[in-house]
């Protein structure tokens, strides 16, 4: 640096270091989250994808790769060993860990813990391991085609019934999740045992099959005869 002393016509400065202060390299939870699962039909499989984004404060240069994608069974009816390797994706501003399931983990609860390291470019960082639990059923994923099949029937809460001369309309509140069908039974009931204890059972009983978009159903009845319905 030149100096105004005339006798010393520039000043030099010793070297200094200056400290650089690095983002920390982890994600936090909300960086890392499960997609909604994909069904395909023709495998008859379940594709499960765990994103997540880069560490805050660095970019997609800044990821030298991802090693040692991992896939535990924590409470699944599919053992360890017959679960897939997992496959990573590069994606823009992040990465995803891809997961091929078979159909029948729907069954039950299943909860997996998936993992992967992330190494960083910068020998100065230590690699982060990304880490998610999940869990897959058909409670959390209805809008599953493979979640409409049949499973054990359910009874439903009758609403209403009314009606008059022999002609009745059923109302019933809709399942949680819109069913392939209702399974409706009616007919002349009759009184099992002796109070305080009685139930009600259907002496003859005739089925008929409603679309499950469907919570009303009219029919024809015998007056002045004791009558039940279960849908």
């Amino acid at each position: 640096v030149r100096s105004t002393d005339p006798n010393d016509h520039f000043v030099i400065y010793g070297q200094k270091v200056i400290p650089v202060q690095l983002p920390p390299f982890i994600l936090s939870a909300d960086q890392v989250y499960a997609e909604p699962p994909m069904f395909n039909a023709t495998t008859d499989s379940l594709k499960i994808y765990i994103r997540w984004t880069l560490p805050r404060g660095y970019s997609d240069s800044d990821i030298y790769g991802y090693e040692a994608p991992a896939l535990y069974p924590l409470q699944c009816r599919t053992p360890e060993d017959e679960l897939p390797q997992p496959k990573i994706e590069i994606v823009r501003a992040g990465g995803r860990l891809v997961v091929s399931l078979p159909s029948t983990v729907l069954e039950a609860r299943c909860r997996l813990w998936v993992e992967v390291r992330m190494l960083p470019r910068c020998v100065r960082l230590e690699p982060f391991s990304v880490q998610k639990n999940i869990e897959i059923d058909c409670e959390k994923n209805p809008e599953l085609d493979v979640c409409t099949k049949e499973a054990n029937p359910v009874c439903m809460e009758i609403l209403d019934v009314r009606g008059k001369q022999g002609h009745v309309t059923i109302t019933w509140f809709p399942a949680n999740r819109t069913p392939l069908y209702y399974h409706v039974r009616y007919g002349p009931a009759q009184m099992k045992g002796n109070p305080p204890f009685v139930t009600w059972q259907l002496a003859t009983k005739r089925d008929i099959k409603v679309d499950g978009t469907v919570t009303s159903l009219s029919l024809d009845v015998a007056e002045d005869q004791d009558f039940g319905i279960q849908v």
